[in-house]
């Protein structure tokens, strides 16, 4: 009954808590100023001494589950938007778009920066995946097409050569899983729990990247809620042509009115659980190591378990 409750306490604080302002209704606080009184990647920030308990978790969220199939319709795809906002940055003088970071670190440095585009490029390159050698069936082919086009054949040759070697790409359009940085916080000013997302990252399956899941690019959850209302607000107002940035409501398929930044802030996505913090900063699956080899527990009943002991926890927090 005990956890019943703390479930029931959640879904109904969801709707009020999730996604409000700060109580006295200031802006985000970003400034290095205030760095060490607020959390300046938050969104919403709430004073560290209004944080009574907070645990950091990275959940996977994958858009091929039909409970995620609303970020991923035809005209409004996250990953797809992502990237563009990446493109935007790297052809921006003004630093507009969505600034990538590197996947295999946590913090949002310069040093964590993919400032060198090329740098960023080779994530998207299957590790250890190139082309093969050019046969010389392939070569006579290639002559004949140059001289069929009427350029010159050699120079035609080395191109096709070169595009041949080239290692693969991960077919980017064909990426569905997204993995989500964010706290769990109860704040004692408000008495409420709060999810507060920090970053999400772009990983490419493993059947699309060479057998082995692959963390693409990461970015901040503040520069990603900023492009996606950015792309929604500017597309909103021809709803007939193309909206792009809308949850896609399957109950309600004509109704664009709940941007992917509102689908956030609402929860309005999946996801299981594969670390938390802890001291050895151990994945979920190394944590809990001895009970998978002993066949007690899989990984997803580990992760839904973990989340039900979260939620038990904010209610004996928000008894308290």
């Amino acid at each position: 009954m005990r956890t019943l409750s703390a479930i029931c306490f959640l879904l109904l604080v969801s709707a009020s808590s999730f996604g409000q302002a700060n109580s006295n209704g200031t802006a985000p606080i970003d400034s290095v100023q205030n760095s060490r009184r607020y959390n300046i990647n938050s969104v919403r920030p709430i004073r560290s001494e209004d944080v009574m308990f907070s645990i950091r978790v990275w959940s996977k969220m994958d858009l091929r589950e039909k409970s995620n199939e609303g970020w991923n319709s035809r005209y409004s795809k996250i990953v797809e938007i992502i990237f563009e906002g990446i493109d935007l940055w790297y052809n921006s003088a003004e630093g507009e778009g969505i600034a990538p970071y590197n996947p295999l670190t946590q913090g949002f440095d310069d040093s964590d920066l993919l400032s060198d585009r090329n740098a960023y490029t080779d994530r998207v390159i299957i590790d250890g995946t190139k082309g093969e050698d050019a046969t010389l069936d392939e070569i006579d082919r290639w002559k004949t097409e140059a001289i069929t086009r009427g350029v010159e054949p050699d120079a035609y040759v080395q191109q096709k050569t070169r595009e041949k070697l080239a290692p693969d790409s991960i077919p980017k359009d064909r990426i569905s899983m997204l993995e989500i940085e964010e706290d769990l916080i109860f704040d004692r000013n408000r008495s409420v729990p709060i999810w507060d997302i920090q970053s999400v990252k772009v990983v490419a399956q493993a059947d699309i990247a060479g057998g082995v899941e692959k963390e693409m690019v990461r970015v901040k959850y503040k520069d990603l809620i900023a492009y996606l209302d950015k792309v929604y607000r500017e597309s909103v107002a021809n709803k007939e042509a193309n909206v792009r940035a809308f949850w896609f409501n399957p109950r309600n398929p004509r109704n664009f009115d709940i941007s992917l930044t509102n689908a956030f802030d609402m929860r309005l996505f999946s996801s299981n659980i594969v670390k938390f913090s802890n001291p050895s900063d151990a994945a979920m699956e190394q944590f809990f190591e001895a009970q998978i080899t002993a066949g007690k527990r899989n990984l997803m009943e580990i992760s839904r378990d973990f989340r039900y002991q979260l939620l038990e926890t904010m209610h004996n927090l928000w008894e308290y």
